[in-house]
């Protein structure tokens, strides 16, 4: 009787570890191509626990194309992230490794499939692509879709952002025409999007030449001249998972923006750790969020207003010293102590329960011995 109450023992912790380690993450069903797939998440592994996503291809058989490591952080945060700029279009999947599913739960995502669509053609650029350098960047082309309902643009120079992400406008035809101010030559990307993402990114080549003085200002510049630094950062966001940013701050004002796309809700915590939320349109703009800073950190939370929404959302930021991703950010809203009651998932409790009754049964019938 000894020997089956020690065989208990050994199922008891069997059931309370087997069925204990849930994995998840999420990948939209399309991408465009050249959009980065982002992908972060929590997980009940202990922290510097080491995973494998890996990316492939179904074209017949499967390849195997890019393996990325993931580090299993504090509170069971991860993140990492996919390029699909040189992939053509067609079928992929995103999944663990077989070799690292060993002890996954059966709740546990191993793997979602995606297609890369090309809209690129959707975009027409007339403004030449190779240009000598005079102050300014000339983008003016033609949206093949969107008429007069105006497209987004991002222009990243050598140095960062020189024209954060806005919508531009676009005459009944779809023609815009902008002119960025720039403050050197070099490579330039505008990326172009539209209510469904990343629609193109078209490269430009700036060539030195010699600058006429202009008494022209840029959106981005400050009313003494100096360049105003956005920085950005993107995390995938739905209403049960909202997206979390830390944003270390400048002594100042802080300008907080989202991307568009879909109806953002802002919750952010202020130096004086006081929660606000901010949701001042019903549409799919960006919401902005202006505020006093000291030299100390805000914290901000973005979700969909739709629960039935997700998606990846993008936040930037104007008089900043940082932006990240921060899962640990939670903590200071007032929600944290459902978003930790969620990492318990009803597979955990089970297995408790089930490790619990077997040592009841064990001790019994030792105890009986």
């Amino acid at each position: 009787m000894k020997r089956i109450a020690f065989v208990l023992l050994i199922m008891a912790a069997i059931t309370a570890s087997a069925s204990a380690y849930i994995f998840t993450f999420e990948v939209p069903s399309t991408v465009n191509k050249g959009e980065d797939i982002y992908l972060e998440g929590t997980s009940n592994f202990p922290a510097g626990t080491t995973l494998k996503l890996a990316l492939y291809q179904q074209t017949g058989t499967i390849n195997e194309l890019e393996r990325n490591t993931i580090i299993i952080q504090d509170e069971g945060y991860w993140s990492t992230n996919f390029d699909t700029s040189e992939l053509p279009t067609g079928t992929y999947k995103i999944g663990v490794p077989t070799e690292y599913t060993t002890n996954f739960g059966s709740s546990s995502v191993f793997y979602q499939m995606f297609e890369i669509i090309d809209r690129t053609s959707e975009i027409r650029i007339t403004s030449p692509l190779v240009q000598e350098y005079n102050g300014k960047l000339a983008i003016t082309g033609r949206s093949t879709t969107r008429g007069d309902a105006g497209v987004e643009l991002l222009v990243e120079g050598p140095y960062g952002i020189v024209f954060p992400r806005q919508w531009i406008s676009t005459d009944s035809s779809g023609n815009f025409n902008e002119d960025i101010l720039i403050e050197n030559d070099g490579l330039f990307e505008a990326f172009f999007y539209d209510n469904k993402g990343l629609v193109s990114k078209v490269d430009f080549e700036v060539t030195p030449g010699v600058m006429t003085p202009q008494q022209t200002t840029s959106p981005s510049a400050s009313p003494t001249g100096s360049t105003v630094t956005v920085m950005q950062a993107q995390a995938f966001s739905s209403a049960e998972s909202p997206a979390y940013f830390s944003v270390k701050t400048k002594p100042g004002i802080l300008d907080i923006y989202t991307s568009s796309g879909k109806n953002w809700v802002v919750c952010y915590v202020g130096e004086d750790l006081v929660e606000f939320t901010v949701d001042s349109h019903n549409d799919n703009s960006a919401e902005k969020v202006t505020i006093p800073v000291e030299g100390g950190t805000v914290y901000v939370k973005v979700y969909p207003a739709d629960e039935s929404e997700s998606g990846y959302v993008t936040l930037y930021a104007e008089g900043a010293s940082s932006i990240t991703v921060s899962n640990d950010a939670r903590e200071f809203f007032s929600d944290s102590a459902e978003a930790k009651d969620q990492q318990s998932g009803p597979e955990i409790w089970l297995s408790l329960v089930s490790a619990f009754i077997a040592i009841t049964v064990a001790f019994i019938a030792v105890k009986r011995q």
